[in-house]
């Protein structure tokens, strides 16, 4: 008898972290301990796996992993796009080497425009911001510093700089993105739902410049050469700052 065995699937790194934010769980480590702790067994694979993105695992595992995050069902989990599970774009956005809490997300739709660090409060929902909000980001590195920032909704990514009319490299050790007086703003076209602000710091930049105020869609091999480059130069400081939210109706 010839048992069939199950194929595996590819889980989403970023969703798999999100959902293990909410139980203030915000390292392979811990959510290794947290998935000993909730079914009584280790299985270090699965969750180191599931963590960066790397490996397939096995369905059944992909439940179990479900079923500690408190997601009702694995698919919930599943990465789109499989290219991305591979890619350049991918290994450097999620390696816990760059991580780093550098930039503010500014709504100015809130009263007195308070700060929003990019990283997430694990007890709290995704923070929502209306469609139609002004914003800006404000970021912390050093002098001579570039920074490179993406708006990703869903495998979809947007280009927020560089682009040529703001700079994008720091003339002291605190940057305002856009520079004062001017905001960044939602395309109401593309609709609600989730987003992601991902911004790299960089000591050397190696990418073009888009030429619209509004930026420009990226394709993925397009991040993918953006980070082999910027992977490849010889002591390029590198650091990776994300925050996650939803866009609701105003």
């Amino acid at each position: 008898m010839v048992t069939k065995r199950n194929r595996g699937v590819l889980l989403d790194a970023s969703k798999v972290r999100l959902a293990a934010s909410k139980l203030d769980l915000h390292s392979s480590r811990a959510l290794k301990e947290y998935y000993l702790e909730y079914h009584g067994i280790p299985d270090s694979k699965v969750t180191y796996h599931a963590w960066t993105g790397s490996q397939k695992i096995d369905i059944d595992k992909a439940k179990k992993l479900a079923a500690c995050l408190r997601v009702p069902d694995y698919a919930l989990l599943l990465l789109k796009d499989s290219k991305a599970a591979t890619c350049a774009w991918q290994q450097l956005i999620l390696n816990e080497e760059y991580q780093s809490r550098f930039s503010s997300f500014i709504d100015h739709s809130k009263t007195g425009m308070n700060l929003v660090q990019f990283s997430q409060d694990g007890h709290e929902d995704l923070p929502k911001v209306p469609l139609n909000a002004k914003w800006h980001i404000e970021l912390r590195g050093n002098n001579g510093d570039f920074v490179f920032i993406i708006l990703r909704s869903e495998n979809s990514f947007f280009q927020l700089a560089p682009i040529d009319i703001y700079s994008y490299q720091f003339s002291d050790t605190k940057m305002r993105y856009p520079p004062k007086g001017s905001a960044l703003f939602f395309s109401e076209k593309d609709g609600t739902g989730w987003r992601q602000l991902i911004a790299v710091r960089v000591t050397y930049l190696k990418h073009p410049i888009r030429t619209s105020h509004t930026g420009y869609q990226c394709t993925l091999d397009e991040l993918n050469l953006f980070a082999l480059q910027t992977l490849a130069i010889p002591g390029n400081a590198i650091a990776v700052d994300t925050y996650e939210f939803m866009l609701v109706d105003p």
